[in-house]
């Protein structure tokens, strides 16, 4: 149903967190979960379970919030700008 969805890679969600970061003002730059991150943007791709496009920003809004994968950057701006990202 959302083929023509383009979707956000690891290697472009990690440069979204480093320029959020560093718009923030800097901080810690790492990853605490690589694969957690691979699995919320590989799982988002599942029609079967998130078959809209509101749920597909749902999932992935979620699953990186509460997934603490990230060093630092507050929890809610990396998934915010990865979703602006998303709906390019």
């Amino acid at each position: 149903m959302c083929e023509e969805l383009k979707y956000i890679d690891y290697d472009g969600a990690l440069e979204v967190y480093r320029k959020t970061v560093a718009a923030s003002g800097g901080g810690l730059q790492g990853v605490k979960d690589e694969g957690g991150i691979r699995k919320v943007l590989d799982f988002v791709q599942n029609d079967l379970f998130y078959s809209t496009f509101v749920e597909k920003l749902i999932y992935l809004v979620f699953g990186l919030c509460t997934g603490h994968y990230f060093e630092d950057s507050p929890k809610w701006k990396q998934p915010l700008h990865m979703v602006v990202l998303y709906t390019k």
